[in-house]
């Protein structure tokens, strides 16, 4: 990295300027077109209506099934996929008065910010914790217009994520507390004295990494010629310090700062929020992920799907729809390799459906555009193809989930609004555990680390709308490897041996995840019950039952849990499309962070009547994909878009003073 620095710094003050003049050029030939309409161009938001709760009436708006009656007429756009990218781009599109049909391949619009019902529990399947949704936040100002001010944010507690570390009575905690950048990182300091000068090298660090961000996403959509003359040249690590950290490791950071395991653990805690581990991920994302929390994290009031269900009105408000059940099996081109629609196989009859639109934007995934929707012959034709066929793209990782609904309400539960990261041998390698063969071997190995959650805790609507009882998520590591000889099988009919692998690892991680919320157990509840009073008991698992001078000496087994249910990497695949049930895409990889292979992951992939959006496009994490979104739309309707947003929250901050 010093190198970059020293050649940049031999450069002479007439060589700067001439590149600087270059740089600049190109930007004003690139933009020489004419603009589309400015979707920001009023403020959207409306008075707050009160929380839909009548499922009749979300179902018409989530679950609209495709038939081709149903598409409208003279499409301007068609979205497949309908994730936080997809939707965000219809939606923005449609502000600006196109019309949009979007594609959903599942029974429900939203893809991870889908929830589901089950034995009177509602859990979310995506969305754990989102930051930067403050009333000054630029994310919040964009989901409000989107939403007509709609979609509302809970905060989180301020010390929103605790580490554990160890196990038994060995266990220590600490605590992450959001705020800003000080109270962030010298609130870390408070927990680790010794370690201040450590923890303000891995604040440099980081600081100077995200502090650069809005430059990679410009990149994004300059002309390639000219990225590609900055990174060639060396001097894109010059203008955006972000790309020279892309090169180094989490690990590689951590063990320059300091020797102390434990305080390695705790910075490194939430690679699970981008599913890389230290040895493999880029220090960039894990930077742009601390500074994504570092003011503190947010829920939607209402679930996950409140995002969906909020958003496809506005799509629909342009003329356009949002139908599921519609599984895009292929995208159709022309004799020159153009794309020019898709095609898209109805779920029960299997019958096929063409639909042309002169745009289609995916929202499914680089590997699945290139792999499963294209032509091969056309994809090989994009500048991102040599990377997918080199494996430089790969699918990130996977996870099994446990969806636990329990008796009670968080108060009788102790439950919070925070997450708990659970390292019960410090070990965020996780390697050994990932050579495991199969489910059975990895349930005999110690799960490295468990991530805990509580939906019903964080969110105000919770009570009102599931009284007395709470659900919570459990979240660890797996590999496709383990579930893979079952993917030909149809969902929920693979077998009692699928069953059984996935309860094995889900029995093992619920029972780690007790020892550190012993609350939660089932346990022998013992009371002593006057005769005259036994009509009112409630009907439980008696225990036993001693008469002792006329009262009845009754114990009872007080059950916690009322529904558990396990989804695997199988059933990511199945509800996310994702090719190995990866969380997050592309894998978080210093290749994928790379200057050279970040600019050509943008919306213009170079096949024409294509555009890719969604979180491969920019980063993972909802508001990765919200700005993804944004910046696909920029493309479509050729305006600097988060100019725009900039001009509007300028202009609402100043409104609200008033």
């Amino acid at each position: 990295m010093s190198l970059i620095w020293d050649t940049v710094g031999s450069l002479g003050p007439a060589w700067i300027l001439g590149i600087t003049l270059v740089v600049i050029l190109g930007l004003w030939i690139s933009t020489k077109k004419k603009e589309g309409r400015n979707p920001f161009e009023v403020d959207a938001v409306c008075p707050r209506a009160p929380l839909v709760t009548d499922e009749k009436e979300r179902k018409k708006v989530l679950k609209q099934g495709f038939t081709a009656a149903k598409v409208p007429q003279n499409l301007d756009v068609i979205v497949v996929g309908s994730g936080m990218g997809g939707l965000t781009v219809a939606a923005i599109l449609a502000k600006a008065g196109k019309k949009v049909l979007v594609l959903e391949q599942h029974d429900q619009a939203g893809g991870c910010c889908h929830s589901f019902t089950e034995k009177g529990f509602e859990f979310d399947t995506g969305i754990h914790y989102v930051g930067e949704m403050g009333e000054d936040d630029l994310p919040r100002l964009l989901c409000d217009q989107l939403t007509r001010g709609q979609l509302h944010w809970s905060k989180l507690d301020d010390e929103y994520d605790v580490v554990a570390i160890g196990r038994g009575t060995e266990v220590k905690y600490y605590t992450i507390k959001g705020g800003n950048d000080n109270v962030y990182f010298e609130h870390l300091k408070s927990q680790f004295p010794q370690d201040t000068e450590a923890i303000d090298r891995y604040k440099d660090h980081v600081l100077k990494s995200s502090g650069s961000f809005g430059g990679v996403i410009l990149m994004k959509s300059w002309p390639r010629w000219l990225t590609r003359f900055l990174i060639r040249s060396g001097l894109v690590h010059w203008f955006i310090p972000y790309f020279m950290y892309t090169r180094v490791t989490l690990q590689t950071i951590l063990d320059s700062i300091s020797d102390n395991e434990t305080l390695k653990c705790v910075l490194a805690y939430l690679f699970g929020d981008y599913g890389c581990v230290p040895s493999l991920s880029s220090f960039s994302t894990h930077a742009g992920v601390v500074r994504h929390f570092v003011n503190g994290s947010w829920y939607p009031y209402g679930g996950s799907s409140e995002v969906a269900f909020h958003m496809i009105p506005t799509i629909e408000g342009a003329g356009g729809k949002v139908l599921v059940r519609a599984p895009v099996k292929r995208l159709l081109t022309n004799s020159k390799g153009h794309v020019v629609g898709v095609k898209v196989e109805k779920s029960k009859s299997g019958d096929e459906v063409d639909i042309f639109a002169p745009l289609v934007i995916s929202d499914a995934g680089v590997l699945n555009t290139f792999t499963s929707l294209l032509p091969r012959e056309i994809a090989e034709t994009s500048p991102l193809y040599p990377y997918i066929k080199n494996k430089d793209l790969c699918s990130g990782s996977s996870c099994i989930t446990v969806f636990v609904g329990l008796r009670g309400s968080k108060e009788e539960l102790g439950l919070k609004a925070r997450n708990i990261w659970i390292f019960p041998d410090q070990d965020i390698a996780v390697s050994n555990y990932s050579a495991a063969k199969t489910a059975k071997d990895a349930s005999e190995r110690q799960v490295p680390v468990l991530f805990f959650s509580s939906p019903s805790a964080r969110d105000p609507s919770w009570e009102e709308r599931f009284p007395g009882r709470s659900n919570c998520i459990v979240i660890a590591p797996a590999e496709w490897a383990w579930y893979d000889e079952w993917e030909k099988g149809r969902v929920n009919h693979r077998g009692e041996d699928y069953e059984d692998q996935k309860m094995i690892l889900a029995n093992k991680i619920w029972e780690s995840t007790l020892s550190y919320l012993p609350q939660l157990r089932d346990k022998i509840n013992r009371h002593v019950q006057s005769f005259g009073s036994l009509s009112n008991v409630e009907i439980v698992p008696v225990i036993s039952a001693i008469l002792v001078e006329g009262s009845l000496h009754v114990s009872i087994m007080l059950f916690k849990v009322e529904y558990m249910t396990v989804g695997s990497p199988l059933t990511n695949k199945y509800y996310y499309g994702a090719p190995r049930g990866e969380l997050y895409g592309l894998e978080e990889n210093r290749a994928r962070c790379s200057a050279e292979i970040s600019t050509e992951l943008r919306p213009d992939v170079g096949i024409p009547g294509l555009l890719l959006t969604g979180q491969d496009v920019l980063t993972c994490g909802v508001v990765g994909a919200l700005f993804a979104g944004l910046l696909t739309a920029e493309v479509v309707l050729n305006r600097k878009l988060f100019q725009d947003v900039l001009s509007l929250q300028k202009a609402t901050k100043k409104n609200s003073r008033k």
